[in-house]
This record gives C-alpha cells, structure tokens and sequence, in this order.
C-alpha cells in the first residue's frame, strides 16, 4: 500500500512538473471507450501529424461536437467528409448504411481520423503515460476501424518510445493495413518485458508511418476499445514475507536434521 502511495504522489509531481496532464496507472487494466469525446479528448491523449519513427510529430485539432442531425451538410463529423481532421466518430457498430442522424445519436464513439493528401504519412493517436513503475506484462487490444472505405490503402502501426520527447520510437508486432471495407478489426500486441517497471514518461502510439498505397481518396480510420492491460510487480513486503518464511523452512529443516543425527 505505500509503495503504491509513494507511486501516485511521484506521478501527481510529475504531472505537475511538466504541465501535462498523464495516464496513470492503476489496477490490471487501462481501458478507453472514447464515448465520453464529446467533452474532449480523455486524460493523457493527443492526436497529432507529421509524426515520424523519431518524432511526437505535432499536435492537431480534434473537434469533439457532433454534427447537427437536422442539418448533415453542415457536419464536421460524419464518416464521409472530405476535410482532413481527427473527429468524435460514431463507431462502427452503428453499421455501414448508418446516416448522419443515426451517427449523431450513436452511443458508441471512436476516435478516427479523415485521411488526406496533405497530412498523409504521419497521422497518430497517442497515449502519453506518467511511468510504468511497479506493472509488468504489458498486452494492448484495440479495435481497428474502417469508417468510410476508399481505394487507397494505410499501413499502421503501433509502437513507443521513452522519455519526456522520445528521440525515437520502437515498433511491436506486425504492421496492419485498413481494411478495403466498411468494418472493425480487433487488433492484439504483446510488449513481453519492453514496458515493464519504466520511470517514464511512457508514449504509445497508433499511426501510419509510410504513405498510403493505391489511387483515389483515403480512407476514415477510428480506433475504438483500447485496452491495456498489465500485472503489478509484488510488493517488497510480499518478497521479503517469502524469504522469511523460505529461511524459516530451511531453519526447521537443518534443526531436524541435526536432532536426528544427534539420536543416532
């Protein structure tokens, strides 16, 4: 318990130092819906372009209003617009024939992205965390959307990096492409020990890196579902109660022993 303590005053420090509001973690699992975007991007979460495999890239605008259903062609965030932007979206389960009215009534939220020309390689959802310190197995699901498919295609990938303005990021399992139509995809990644025990700061990212493939338009991608889920590191407490108990053993152990001999 105060290790655990000590951990949330250091991250209430940190962020205090540094101006920026963090993820801290807590518990097993770090778990984002995005349904509350309508008040804002959630704690520790930015949205950026011209990112790079060693730059953050740049900190865009997200507009967080839905779209009025009584007047569509005014909307800033139905899947099918054309201007670039990261949007409050609905989700992909409000389905693929869903209108602007039933998309500004969905419950169910993504955070997506309109890709175009001008701001293509370099789009990126990234989750900015105070440190890892005491969490260990570090394992990501998400759902990958395709919201407005088109006929150019975007590799993403999710990678991190370390550090108050990381130098460089690092890539985690394969790369994934949006799909060519409307739907979602879970995607998993496995960090083994890359993430463990990290003082921080710790960034995540989801972006594309490499230019889109094909001709045409490109498409509305969203991320929905972000899970993180990790173990904590047993309590120095804990450790120490099993070498006692583990010397008292071996204690009682060499006492049998010896009575034995000395019966014999």
């Amino acid at each position: 318990m105060l290790k655990k303590l000590l951990l949330l005053v250091a991250a209430i420090i940190s962020v205090g130092s540094q101006g920026k509001a963090d993820i801290i973690l807590g518990g097993t699992s770090y778990v984002q819906n995005f349904n509350s975007l309508g008040s804002g991007l959630p704690t520790g979460v930015t949205v950026r372009t011209g990112a790079t495999a060693t730059s953050l890239g740049t900190v865009a605008g997200f507009v967080s209003t839905v779209q009025s259903a009584t007047s569509p062609a005014a909307s800033s965030t139905n899947w099918n617009i054309t201007s670039g932007r990261f949007f409050n979206a609905a989700s992909a389960t409000a389905g693929a024939s869903a209108t602007a009215a039933v998309q500004a009534a969905a419950a169910d939220r993504a955070l997506a992205v309109r890709l175009v020309a001008g701001s293509d390689p370099g789009n990126a959802f990234v989750f900015r965390f105070t440190n890892t310190s005491g969490f260990t197995n570090f394992d990501l699901t998400f759902d990958a959307q395709t919201l407005d498919a088109q006929p150019r295609t975007s590799t993403w990938r999710v990678d991190y990096g370390f550090g108050a303005t990381p130098a460089s990021f690092t890539a985690v399992g394969s790369t994934f492409t949006d799909t060519a139509a409307f739907g979602s995809t879970n995607r998993s990644f496995d960090f083994g020990t890359a993430l463990d025990n990290n003082a921080g700061p710790v960034w995540l990212r989801i972006t594309n890196l490499t230019a889109s493939s094909g001709s045409g338009n490109r498409d509305t991608f969203g991320i929905d579902n972000f899970n993180l889920t990790y173990s904590a590191v047993p309590e120095p407490t804990s450790m120490a109660l099993v070498g006692m108990f583990s010397l008292a053993g071996l204690v009682v152990r060499f006492r049998r022993r010896k009575s034995t001999s000395a019966a014999v």
